[in-house]
Formats: C-alpha cells, sequence, structure tokens
C-alpha cells in the first residue's frame, strides 16, 4: 500500500463508509484465526449499520464488504489487512506491519493507524537493473512488492541483446553497446518517474557495477538514490532480494539519520530551530520547518486552539477534543508542505522533548 493510495482514500467522502482493520499472521496454523477473526468484525459493522439504518438502505453495502471478504484467500496475508467500503467502493489491502481490531463507521475512512505506522517504516523504492528484466519494488524493510505496468518490469531489446550491433565489420561492440544502453537506462528513469512522482520516497539501485555507472550519468532522481546494492539479482527469490535490499538500505538510513542529527546540532547553534511539540508545531504551520525530527517511538496526545495554530500537550488521548496522536497529525502537516521527515532512535532527541524543526530562517 503506498501514500498515493491511502491519499486516494482520504479524498473519498460518503457516510456511512465502512473501515476494517486487524492484525494478521503469515503462516500456518495462525493464519486460520484471521478468518476467524475478520467475520468477528463483520458481524459488528452489520450491526452498527443495521442499528442505525433500515435494512433496505444499507443492503447494497452489506452486500459489498461480505463479497470482499469473501475475495480474501487468509493464506497469502501479511501482518495486517485493512477492509474499506461504501456505497461506491470496495477494497482490501493487506500491509506488512500490525494493525489494530478496529472497526469504524464514518463519513470519511479511517486512514491513521495505516499512514501511523506507514510513516515510521522507512518506505524505499528497489530499483533491479538488467538487461534481462529491470524491476521496480516498493519496499517496507525487508518486504517488497513489485510494480507492474507503466513500463515495468522493462527489458533491453537493443542491439547487442537478440540482434547484431550496427556497422558492420570493424565497430567496437563495448562503447557501441554502452551507447544503446544507457539510452535503455534512461528510459528505465522516465518510467521510475511516474512511481516517483506519487511517492518520493529514497530508492535503492541495484546492478552490476557497469550497469549502475551508467544509470548515475543519466538518472533525473540522483538525488533520491539512498543507496546501491552491487551485483547481478537476475535469479535471485524475492524473498532474499528483500532481506539483500534491506541490509544496505538500512545502513544508509542509519548513516542518514546521524547526518540530521550532525545538522540539528549546527542549527542550534545558528538558532535556525525548534524543540518540544508545541514549538515544533508553531513553526511548520508558520512555513519555516526545513526538516522535522521525530523520534522513532513518540506518541503525544494534545489537543488545538479555535485557530489551530497552537497546540497543546494532554496526559489522555481518550478525552473530548483530544487529538489521540498529535505527532502523526505534525508528521502529515510537515509532509504536505514537501518538507522533509526523518526519524531517529528512542532518546535521540532528549533535550528537545523527542521532536525538533530544523528552520529555514
Amino acid at each position: 500500500m503506498t501514500k498515493k493510495e491511502i491519499l486516494q482514500l482520504q479524498q473519498m467522502k460518503s457516510y456511512p463508509s465502512v473501515s476494517i482493520t486487524l492484525p494478521t499472521h503469515r503462516t500456518f496454523p495462525d493464519n486460520k484465526q484471521d478468518k476467524v477473526l475478520l467475520d468477528d468484525l463483520l458481524r459488528q459493522a452489520k450491526k452498527r449499520l443495521l442499528d442505525e439504518f433500515k435494512e433496505e438502505e444499507v443492503a447494497g453495502l452489506i452486500q459489498r464488504l461480505e463479497s470482499l471478504a469473501a475475495e480474501i484467500d487468509h493464506q497469502h496475508n501479511l501482518e495486517g489487512l485493512a477492509l474499506f467500503v461504501n456505497k461506491d467502493f470496495g477494497k482490501y489491502y493487506r500491509v506488512p506491519f500490525s494493525v489494530p481490531e478496529r472497526v469504524i463507521l464514518d463519513d470519511t475512512f479511517l486512514t491513521r493507524d495505516l499512514v501511523f505506522t506507514l510513516n515510521r517504516s522507512k518506505p524505499y523504492w528497489l530499483l533491479v537493473l538488467s538487461e534481462k528484466s529491470t524491476r521496480l519494488y516498493h519496499g517496507i524493510r525487508t518486504d517488497i512488492f513489485e510494480a507492474i505496468g507503466d513500463g515495468f518490469p522493462m527489458a533491453y531489446d537493443g542491439p547487442g541483446s537478440t540482434e547484431p550491433l550496427p556497422g558492420g565489420f570493424g565497430i567496437e561492440p563495448s562503447k557501441l553497446e554502452e551507447k544503446y544502453l544507457m539510452q535503455f537506462f534512461r528510459q528505465v528513469d522516465e518510467a521510475f518517474h511516474n512511481y516517483w512522482k506519487d511517492a518520493q520516497i529514497p530508492v535503492v539501485v541495484a546492478g552490476v557495477e557497469h550497469y549502475l555507472a551508467m544509470f548515475e550519468k543519466v538518472t533525473s532522481h540522483g538525488d533520491a538514490i539512498l543507496t546501491s546494492l552491487k551485483g547481478n539479482y537476475d535469479d535471485t527469490p524475492v524473498h532474499e532480494l528483500g532481506k539483500l535490499a534491506w541490509e544496505v538500505a538500512r545502513r544508509a538510513f542509519d548513516e542518514k539519520r546521524k547526518s540530521w542529527l550532525d545538522k540539528l546540532e549546527d542549527a542550534v547553534s545558528a538558532n535556525y530551530y525548534a524543540s518540544t511539540i508545541g514549538e515544533a508545531w508553531r513553526a511548520v504551520k508558520d512555513g519555516r520547518a526545513r526538516a522535522l525530527l521525530v523520534e522513532q517511538d513518540f506518541h503525544q496526545p494534545a489537543h488545538l486552539n479555535d485557530d489551530g495554530y497552537l497546540l497543546y500537550v494532554e496526559e489522555k488521548a481518550d478525552a473530548p477534543g483530544v487529538i489521540d496522536d498529535a505527532v502523526d497529525d505534525l508528521i502529515e502537516l510537515m509532509m504536505a508542505q514537501g518538507g522533509e521527515v526523518i526519524f531517529v532512535e528512542n532518546g535521540d532527541l532528549e533535550k528537545h522533548q523527542r521532536v525538533a524543526v530544523i528552520t529555514r530562517y
């Protein structure tokens, strides 16, 4: 599930919109209990619908919900499952992270739990360069999911692959083939942009060194490249490829984290920063925030004043008018402005009360 898909869900408004989320299991026999739990949540959803509406008013929605649930093969579950249904829409998503048991009826779909976990899961693109089949994956830690369509997977079929190089006797095969491969990798980069523009997250580029060097010369996404994975992965099983990609991505994310902590120290010296969640909220609302640094497991209930500019910390998340996790709202606000969000280890921002902003001025 991508941020683009979450955004599409957030834009749908229709009452009642039914959201069901539940934790699931990858392996047998644990995944046998997933259907039992889903059936129970479905019963809850139907009861709440029938308690509020006449049966004929929601019969179509209930039918859509039941049909959607019947499509799910629990033998292919991941760590979580989310179902979203209204009178015009129905879709389910398997997600590689656990989500709580919830049944929500509202005029919008409940995406907060998905946003919350996705924001903290360090997603990345994995672009595997190859003449045989250049593939693109969306990665969340060791889980990678292949992107199909808009050019991917893409195979090189130019001169030097299945047809002879042009020019006849006396040509220099290596130089001429490199020219055509460079053209191929430009096409790969253009196809990748169709995905990256909707999910501007870091990319791990995999391939033999010769391909990596050529791609680096032609790509327009150099600033997005997190790291590289050297080698030929044409025949590597997906689960093994995911482990290898996450190994190098994790190291690169850690280096990036340390770099941003150094930048924060420089910003503190120059007085271009804000500490505490209240000050960070105001800096982001003002449009002054260049980067938001948040400790990985920081959550904070809070409430806002009437115009939404001032944020006040609360002790309990279930009090009336309280945002259950203002950190999540802060992250979304920062992302909507196109700013950088960096998750750091617990304790890294202790003197800033677990959250800090590097400001532009």
